[in-house]
């Protein structure tokens, strides 16, 4: 059986001003944080395992070349992003 995503509320919101804020840095990094994201997805979702437990049952994957953290939950079949957030600010 296959993991289904669940994004919850305010997800879209934190991607997309993540996306605006690359954007007004440089053209195309908005879109290159895109194309990680979805990759990271991508990959939690086809090996929601790989990443370990941090705290309790929550999970934390890196962006890939960002300084972002997604933040999910197993549960079942499910997972469930509950926040994605900058970690660390660069120079």
């Amino acid at each position: 059986m296959s993991y289904k995503l669940h994004p919850l509320s305010g997800v879209d919101d934190d991607i997309s001003s993540a996306v605006e804020w690359h954007e007004s840095q440089q053209k195309g990094l908005g879109e290159r944080f895109i194309d990680y994201w979805e990759s990271t997805i991508n990959y939690i979702i086809s090996n929601p395992l790989a990443f370990s437990k941090k705290i309790k049952s929550f999970r934390q994957a890196v962006l890939k070349n960002f300084p972002y953290l997604i933040i999910y939950e197993i549960i079942g079949y499910k997972v469930f992003i509950y926040v994605v957030y900058k970690w660390k600010t660069t120079p």
